[in-house]
């Protein structure tokens, strides 16, 4: 079925529903105020083509596709599964709201935006396996599990999030958390290509970093942390007590031939997991006001320093040096 019309688009209070059909719809934008019924479909396929109107579509479909060239919000009353054709916003920001799942993989569709413009996820988690998405920010938020990949410069939570663990893989350039990003108590997955910066804090109730490409400057409440990063100084910031462990996989701090900084600002007890559970980095450094037992003899530090003012407890696989760490 085809909805085809050059002119702005209202989608009546009386609904249009075809039923499990398909559905194509051209229009220059779906806006206004007679636009407050749902459209109801099997696949909608949007060709919106007037870049100055923000349009919004209340829906109730099966999948998505399409292109639209101003701003677009989806309010979709199920879960929403996004096309092999994927779905994108040429000029402006996307917004998805759907009451179940967004679902990139079952499809294998993307999402993207272009340039510096946004892109809101919230729903009953995200589930983004193998698939791509691309915008300049991107923001999550609702309850369920989510898993989300692809090329964006900041990442943050609208609230925290619940019901299920958090994965962010940023695949280009270095990223930005902002605003305090809060996975609740879940379980915490980020990982860089180009670094990571936390504007705030990192909230989780365990934390894995990985990635490479530049330094990872971490503020978390986590009470479990681990991190294997690669291309610039690793630097932790915790409040109350933490342990070195193994997050999803994960096993310990290994900073490479980098230096680790393990900083407390709220008077923080660091302990340590025994087994993989080791740091490893060129130089180790302690700082604010923790106190430390990092008693793995695993451990593989060169040089160790600190100016923490809690007491020291740190054991080594080899030859250690107390010098200076920067």
């Amino acid at each position: 079925m085809t909805l085809l019309t050059t002119s702005n688009l209202g989608i009546g209070a009386a609904n249009f529903n075809a039923g499990a059909n398909s559905v194509a719809l051209t229009a220059a934008g779906v806006s206004g105020a007679l636009n407050t019924g749902t459209l109801t479909a099997g696949a909608l396929n949007l060709n919106l083509t007037n870049g100055a109107i923000a349009s919004t579509l209340n829906t109730s479909v099966t999948s998505i596709t399409g292109v639209s060239a101003g701003p677009l919000t989806i309010q979709e009353a199920s879960g929403l599964q996004i096309g092999a054709a994927g779905l994108s916003v040429t000029s402006g920001n996307l917004s998805i709201n759907a009451v179940g799942l967004i679902d990139l993989n079952t499809l294998n569709g993307n999402l993207t935006t272009s340039g510096a413009n946004a892109m809101t996820l919230n729903g009953a988690g995200v589930d983004g396996t193998g698939q791509t998405i691309t915008t300049g920010a991107l923001t999550l938020a609702g309850a369920g599990t989510f898993t989300v990949s692809g090329s964006f410069s900041s990442v943050t939570t609208a609230g925290a999030l619940a019901g299920g663990n958090v994965a962010v893989t940023n695949t280009s350039g270095g990223l930005l958390t902002a605003n305090n990003f809060n996975a609740g108590v879940q379980q915490l997955t980020i990982s860089s290509n180009g670094g990571l910066s936390t504007l705030g804090t990192l909230g989780a109730g365990s934390l894995a970093v990985t990635g490479s490409g530049g330094a990872f400057t971490i503020n978390t409440n986590a009470t479990t942390i681990a991190a294997q990063t690669s291309g610039g100084v690793l630097t932790f910031t915790t409040a109350g007590a933490v342990t070195v462990g193994t997050v999803n996989g994960v096993a310990g701090l290994n900073a490479g031939a980098n230096n680790l900084v393990l900083n407390s600002a709220g008077g923080a007890v660091l302990s340590q997991g025994g087994g993989a559970n080791t740091i490893s980095a060129t130089g180790l450094a302690l700082t604010g006001s923790l106190a430390a037992n990092l008693n793995n003899a695993g451990n593989n530090v060169g040089t160790i320093a600190s100016s923490a003012t809690g007491s020291l407890l740190y054991a080594d696989v080899d030859t250690l040096t107390v010098g200076t760490v920067q």
